[in-house]
């Protein structure tokens, strides 16, 4: 059975070039310095391997360590009195271990008496030595082997992966701290992240300012994931260090990420201060993913062209977006790295939020009011932290617009009726189902139950809808209205062409009442009317007159075939950078909000429905909803089988 040994890593090949780079540096001198004491060629070579090899492992195992993070962080030049001292102790020892190992072929005696004369030149040689391996540190040992070797002396093209990273609120830190102060800040805090990132493989391309440029190899960034753990990693060592930043500068930093990925131009640059240099668009999408992080509000954004090529970290690449790059037709997906840990997206949320609402009804319609109310309310609990800013009158595109935007943390909130949601959220549709309910009352009783808790979670709990649902709104009663004549009985809808809102079961419903069911966005609606692409639509009193729809239609009937309650919902891309505090406020009076658009909503119908009477438009009932409710029933057969046991808990409640 044949098998095969798996590449080295990057970061492995970097420790090993990093401990075989002190062996030699140091096994070098230590021969040397051997034979300048006038032993045997066998001694230099035993003292060689010793310190060379205690050198090394020194170097990569405590030096590049955490724990020796405190040698890094300390003036050079105590820098390099430590690290002599450590260097000319290996010595010591290595010259009583190469006595012990070579006495029986030499017969030699340990030269204590040359010893006031050895240590100096260990010491001279041990400087030389740790400048060279500090010098090769500094500049990247795989950096001065490119230049030394020329190996983009012609520039080369290559596959990256660019990470840039960023301190949020920098401007405001230097406002609080001060220049110096901040300039600490910054220096520690790209001192602890450096790292992780080149223990995963990264090499640090540019510090900028309050942040860092680093790219990898595109198949070591894509192995294991590699750019993901680098990620998590950076996060939790600042995790790791709140306490610190918090004793030291009152403050613990938050920043952003942005990734991307692709064929970048890598060359030699300058003359008297030579330097690798990376070119190419790649670079500047990669900046717009940190800039993305920060429209979105989160704490990592990466492109699709990356994140499309990981594996087995679904559920947290989650889409946000899409941004469109200049001079180019092309969009780029975006997704958001939910980060691995506790605390790192409320660590993003520092600054306010003005959370945008959308809503197809118009100003002084009942949902929008209570949401504007709402908003209210937040903004006084927060101190202005938090506010909505709504946007009404489909200012945003219709329900379903409004749906995908809040999907991808384009939008925060959104009032959508049931029928809207139900294709995302498929145990919604019990609700659409027709003559479900037996009153508006029995349908308010359901909602503010178990049962509308229930759904309400399950909308949260879909990994598909990426919403949160927040809270229901009374929507009263759907009713038809038409251009054509009055529905005196079913007979009466037979060949109108109605419109119905975008769900297969409602098209199926108004075809089994004989109607013709035609989906259309709601935004449509009036000019359809208007043009004669529908003879009529279905709808509640006060929608029908707040979007003016009863200046075209001048027949309603009371069919009350639907009694479906609306839904609010918010954004989980922006949920999950919130607090936990202020989740459970927005929670709170969302439920507020539930109960104030009730209120609202009653005094709006009996409104609108004097109106209508004053307006001219013929209101009729049904007398007997009995061949109604006959007529669907093959769309509860279809529709409801699934939900048996739900319905009869809703047709319980009393």
């Amino acid at each position: 059975m044949g098998f095969a040994i798996a590449p080295l890593s990057i970061s492995t090949r970097r420790k090993l070039t990093s401990i075989l780079l002190a062996v030699v540096i140091f096994a070098v001198l230590a021969w040397l310095v051997t034979r300048a004491n006038g032993r045997p060629g066998m001694f230099g070579v035993v003292n060689a391997i010793f310190v060379g090899i205690g050198v090394g492992l020194f170097e990569e195992f405590y030096i590049q360590s955490l724990r020796g993070r405190w040698i890094r962080n300390i003036h050079p030049l105590r820098a390099i009195v430590v690290y002599t001292i450590v260097v000319v102790v290996l010595f010591l020892i290595a010259i009583h271990v190469t006595h012990v190992i070579l006495w029986p072929f030499y017969k030699l005696p340990v030269p204590y008496d040359r010893l006031p004369v050895v240590i100096p030149v260990v010491i001279a040689f041990s400087v030389i030595g740790i400048v060279v391996m500090r010098t090769a540190h500094f500049i990247g040992i795989e950096t001065l082997f490119h230049l030394t070797v020329g190996t983009y002396h012609r520039p080369v093209l290559q596959e990256k992966v660019l990470v840039f990273l960023d301190i949020n609120n920098s401007t405001g830190l230097a406002e609080e701290l001060g220049a110096v102060r901040t300039k600490a800040l910054v220096g520690k805090f790209l001192f602890d992240i450096s790292k992780p990132i080149t223990d995963h493989g990264g090499e640090i391309y540019l510090y900028k300012g309050d942040g860092l440029i680093a790219l990898w190899d595109w198949r070591e960034a894509l192995r294991g994931n590699r750019i993901l753990r680098t990620i998590d990693a950076i996060f939790a060592t600042i995790r790791r260090e709140r306490r610190e930043y918090l004793e030291q500068f009152g403050v613990a930093p938050s920043f952003r990420i942005g990734v991307h990925g692709g064929e970048v131009v890598v060359s030699e640059q300058g003359d008297t201060k030579r330097a690798i240099g990376v070119y190419g668009t790649t670079i500047n999408i990669a900046a717009r993913m940190e800039e993305a992080a920060k429209t979105h509000s989160v704490a990592c954004a990466i492109s699709g062209d990356v994140a499309e090529n990981l594996r087995g970290e679904e559920a947290r690449l989650i889409p946000i977006g899409h941004e469109k790059i200049r001079g180019s037709a092309v969009e780029i997906p975006i997704y958001e790295y939910r980060i691995a840990g506790e605390g790192c997206a409320n660590a993003v949320r520092q600054v306010p939020l003005q959370a945008s609402a959308s809503d197809v009804h118009p100003e002084g319609y009942p949902t929008v009011q209570a949401v504007e109310k709402m908003g209210k309310k937040l903004e006084a609990a927060t101190g202005g932290r938090l506010s909505i800013q709504m946007y009404a009158s489909m200012q945003l595109g219709g329900e379903k617009e409004a749906i995908e935007q809040a999907q991808v943390g384009a939008l925060q909130l959104a009032r959508v009726s049931v029928g809207a949601l139900g294709p995302v959220v498929d145990d919604l549709n019990v609700f659409n189902l027709p003559f479900l309910f037996r009153s508006i009352d029995h349908m308010e009783k359901v909602i503010d139950g178990p049962i509308g808790q229930e759904l309400l979670d399950k909308v949260s709990n879909n990994p598909n809808s990426r919403l949160i649902g927040l809270a229901w709104m009374d929507a009263g009663a759907r009713s038809v209205y038409d251009t054509k004549k009055p529905i005196k009985s079913i007979d009466d809808l037979k060949g109108l062409k109605v419109r119905v809102m975008g769900n297969p079961m409602f098209v199926d419903m108004m075809n089994a009442l004989g109607g013709n069911g035609v989906a259309m966005g709601y935004d449509q609606v009036f000019s359809a009317l208007q043009t004669g692409v529908v003879d009529g639509a279905e709808n509640n009193p006060p929608s029908f007159v707040f979007d003016n729809h009863y200046q075209v239609a001048k027949y309603y009937t009371l069919t009350e075939h639907l009694i479906v309650p609306e839904i609010l919902v918010f954004s989980r891309a922006t949920w999950d950078s919130l607090s936990k505090d202020d989740q459970a406020l927005v929670k709170k009076l969302a439920r507020e909000a539930q109960l104030d658009e009730r209120q609202l909503w009653k005094k709006v119908e009996d409104e609108a429905m004097a109106k209508m009477k004053a307006a001219g438009i013929e209101v009729d009932t049904v007398p007997d909803k009995a061949p109604f409710q006959a007529a669907v029933k093959p769309v509860w057969d279809k529709y409801g089988a699934k939900y048996s046991e739900l319905i009869q808990r809703i047709q319980a409640v009393n």
